[in-house]
């Protein structure tokens, strides 16, 4: 029987706690040691497999590792059979300076998919300290040596703050030697506890865009997702058809079962507009219920608004599809919000960038 998926992705916070203190980091309990049970771990696996499509299962945000091998691995197990139907797959997004032989034999057991936060050379690792003010850059280039060394292969995410706006090729060239996979670049930006973002500068964002373009195209070593979802919208020119849509409610788990959807950014985040983004408990319905329910939520219905606005007010939504629901919550108090900050340097900028360095 045909049905219409309603998530293809789930974040499960294995724990809130982290053991670094990134300046820029959303989350607001990121001290207690709040874990996941295996309880909420079992009822999503029962989820997964009432979706009847593949799902990622990304685990994140606090520092996944610092649950522990023997509690990651309890929450593993329910998805075991998922993973062998090919049915689900792991995801983990980490900062690495947790990752010893040990991690890696467990990433190969259980055929986890890595990803490390790290943002350039050691200079631009500032802001990613631990919760005594101290780098973490050794760390993390520590446990990067333990995945070279076991073969793992590993993406990376990236946050470009305001100083590294005139360092494309200096951190393109470290990516490039890093090893990595991929490359993803996050312009900082306002979310949850953290109250800045990087400038609203239009040639400046734009010219980093347009100089990381011009540096992969010269030594297109590794895929860097902005630029190749970019050239993939300009080769297919594929506008929307229709009223907008949500094509994935993309859950995010907290420790506690509790589920928020759109955006992982809204856990820990309470509001009088849209109390706590709460959409339901995995351990008192199916995420499959929670996501069929979904447009009786406030948030909901206000970021469907939101994407009908941006589709008749904006030029860009035919690439953007209209942008995401935090960073339109965080800088504008409602998910109703048409263009952000995020909209301007992420999307727009990103697009203007990569078409000036394709004519020039």
């Amino acid at each position: 029987m045909s049905h219409q998926a309603l998530f293809w992705r789930v974040v499960m916070q294995p724990t809130s706690f982290c053991n670094l203190n990134c300046s820029y980091c959303y989350l607001k309990y990121r001290r207690s040691s709040y874990k996941m049970s295996v309880t909420v771990a079992q009822s999503v696996a029962q989820s997964v497999f009432q979706a009847g499509n593949p799902v990622r299962i990304l685990w994140h945000g606090g520092e996944p590792l610092s649950c522990g091998k023997k509690h990651f691995q309890s929450l593993l197990t329910p998805f075991q059979g998922l993973c062998e139907a090919h049915m689900a797959s792991h995801y983990i997004q980490t900062n690495a300076t947790l990752i010893n032989e040990e991690w890696c034999r467990f990433f190969i057991n259980n055929n986890v998919h890595v990803g490390v936060s790290i943002d350039g050379p050691d200079w631009a690792n500032r802001n990613r300290t631990d919760w005594s003010g101290r780098s973490s850059f050794s760390r993390i280039m520590a446990g990067v040596s333990y995945l070279k060394e076991f073969d793992i292969p590993f993406s990376v995410i990236c946050v470009i703050d305001e100083s590294s706006l005139e360092k494309a090729e200096e951190i393109y060239t470290f990516f490039c030697n890093l090893g990595c996979s991929e490359v993803a670049f996050n312009i900082e930006e306002k979310l949850g506890i953290h109250e800045t973002s990087a400038p609203d500068d239009s040639r400046r964002i734009t010219n980093f865009w347009a100089e990381l373009f011009r540096y992969w195209k010269e030594r297109p070593n590794i895929p860097i997702r902005e630029v190749d979802r970019t050239l993939r919208w300009i080769a297919a020119q594929e506008g929307p058809q229709g009223d907008p849509v949500i094509e994935d409610f993309f859950p995010s788990v907290a420790y506690d079962g509790k589920v928020v959807l759109l955006s992982p950014e809204f856990l820990d985040v309470s509001c009088k507009l849209y109390s706590d983004f709460c959409a339901g408990n995995v351990l008192d319905s199916t995420l499959n219920q929670i996501c069929a329910k979904a447009k009786n939520l406030q948030y909901i219905q206000d970021y469907l608004e939101g994407l009908r606005k941006c589709k008749s007010e904006c030029e860009y939504f035919a690439f953007c599809k209209g942008g995401q629901a935090a960073s339109k919550y965080f800088e504008h108090g409602t998910t109703c919000a048409t263009e952000t900050v995020y909209c301007r340097n992420s999307e727009q900028r990103l697009l203007e960038g990569v078409l000036q360095s394709i004519e020039a």
